[in-house]
């Protein structure tokens, strides 16, 4: 199916090949991504130094549950749209795809109003007088949130990465603004939860726009009685797995923390940690993401390249996020010291243990849009229901004992546990071939770069530690992967194209070294 814009123009004048869209979804998907962790990481260095621990560990506690409440409404509803438009679009019933999302809209419209109304009350009896106004502001985002999460779902599945973004940097924009604002006029948190409201009203106004667009002039056609009940079962299951994630995989460690340790401090420490983790995370994400809504898009065409893309996803996977997450440990005592400062000193040995067993979660995308592909997402459920017990056995046991780091030690096992599983119950029941041989050569090189950062890590000053660290993987690492035959040829095809786009010294630099690196294969 040709793409159109929203003038019914095609946005490329040419045909895509497959690859080229990885690599355009990639390149996409990266773009907003990175300019996200600039802006979140800039603004959170900003608020932990003026702010402080103390008072941030209760703000960050309300962020979470609020958090909490929204993500089960931005799971189950918006992922079932995702999916049934993919699979519609594929098979060029648009109308049908433009009815998926109508339904959706409407059940996504009454979940907010029902989480918004009950968190407003619980706020009413529970929160702290001093909170009262940003815990107001923060549940008043929630159900913007729930609902800009429909139309970036449906830009995904018309392969339309681009039209999600001018939302997402409006949010962002907006949010730095009020957040540089508030630190400088002493409005502190009512005026970053301020911040966060304005956002999502302008994301959800540009991505409604985008998703309206591409179906403005597109019939909509009823849906079969056999499919409203997969996308209810579907639906369904979306909203158990996300109540799943949310104890497996979203800070749930933090109500265990609060219940069980009264200095607040730790709930900072906690997140701190784990959300500079997260940030590194984002570089495999990149190339996951754009692989996993090619899953999704190819699955629903009737293609056969699904399992080439996991095997690629999860190559990308372990290539990236193994020596990002291997030497961001190493260097966590230099990180530390030079962006929180030294009242955030407890964080270091946190985010050390928190980078090495995040490296199996930087794989958990792939297999688990090939699961919602094939229409399995009650092995998911099953997986998650093991998982979240073990989360919750773990937390039980180590946060009475180690505070902080029992709770990054009970997330980042269960973490590690659950994406195991996951690629397990892949090979086993979708037949996939993982290419063990594979995973195993990029996760010893991704040891093997860490090595100089490790003995360069001591150095001082921090700032010297970083550079000679940062250098000394690039240079360690680019012929171990040569070596290894972590690049293929097809890589030249996928990223290519992107690189072409690059002004020239960097475009003939980046082919040079890709051409390079695949040479090795």
């Amino acid at each position: 199916m040709a793409q159109s814009g929203e003038g019914g123009q095609p946005l490329s004048g040419a045909p895509r090949t497959r690859s080229v869209e990885v690599a355009r979804n990639s390149l996409l998907y990266g773009l907003e991504m990175v300019t996200t962790f600039i802006a979140s990481f800039i603004t959170s260095i900003a608020i932990a130094r003026v702010i402080g621990p103390e008072k941030l560990g209760y703000y960050n506690y309300v962020y979470f549950l609020t958090s909490v409440a929204g993500m089960l409404g931005t799971m189950g509803v918006p992922l079932t749209a995702r999916k049934f438009m993919a699979d519609y679009i594929g098979r060029g019933e648009e109308g049908k795809a433009k009815s998926v999302y109508e339904s959706c809209w409407r059940v996504q419209f009454r979940i907010s109003m029902v989480l918004t109304v009950v968190c407003f009350a619980a706020a009413y009896f529970f929160s702290e007088r001093s909170y009262f106004v940003s815990t107001f502001l923060l549940i008043a985002g929630m159900p913007l949130r729930i609902l800009a999460f429909l139309p970036a779902m449906a830009n995904m599945s018309w392969d339309d990465m681009q039209g999600n973004l001018p939302g997402s940097f409006a949010n962002l924009g907006v949010y730095t603004t009020l957040v540089v604002l508030s630190l400088v006029m002493g409005w502190g948190v009512d005026g970053i939860a301020c911040g966060i409201l304005i956002g999502y009203i302008l994301e959800l106004l540009l991505k409604s726009r985008r998703a309206r667009g591409w179906m403005k002039d597109i019939e909509a056609e009823p849906l079969p009685d056999e499919m409203k009940q997969r996308m209810f079962r579907f639906s369904g299951q979306g909203v158990l797995l996300t109540l799943l994630s949310l104890t497996v995989f979203d800070r749930s460690d933090l109500v265990f923390l609060r219940m069980f340790n009264a200095d607040p401090r730790n709930l900072t420490f906690f997140t701190t940690a784990t959300s500079m983790v997260e940030r590194l995370l984002l570089a495999p994400q990149i190339f996951t993401q754009g692989l996993g809504i090619s899953i999704l898009n190819d699955f629903g065409k009737g293609g056969t390249k699904s399992y080439a893309y996991i095997a690629s996803a999860l190559r990308y996977a372990l290539l990236f996020g193994t020596p990002v997450l291997l030497c961001g440990a190493a260097l966590s005592g230099p990180m530390i010291r030079i962006l929180y400062g030294r009242q955030y000193l407890a964080v270091i040995p946190l985010f050390a243990v928190a980078a090495v067993l995040a490296i199996p979660k930087a794989s958990r995308v792939p297999a688990q849009t090939l699961l919602q592909a094939h229409d399995r997402q009650d092995l998911l459920v099953y997986w998650g229901l093991v998982c979240a017990a073990l989360n919750i056995i773990l937390d039980l046991v180590l946060i009475p004992r180690h505070a902080a780091m029992g709770a990054v030690i009970a997330n980042g096992v269960t973490q590690a546990v659950s994406c195991v599983g996951l690629w397990v119950i892949c090979v086993r029941v979708l037949k996939v071939e993982a290419e063990a041989s594979m995973a195993v050569r990029a996760s010893v090189i991704g040891g093997l770069i860490s090595v100089p950062v490790w003995l360069l890590s001591g150095i001082d000053p921090p700032w010297l530690a970083l550079l000679l660290g940062a250098a000394s993987a690039v240079v360690v690492g680019l012929p171990l992967i040569r070596w290894a035959r972590l690049i293929r040829q097809q890589d030249l095809d996928r990223f290519g194209s992107v690189l072409r786009k690059l002004p020239e010294p960097l475009r003939s630099a980046g082919m040079r070294l890709l051409a390079w690196e695949a040479a090795g294969a």
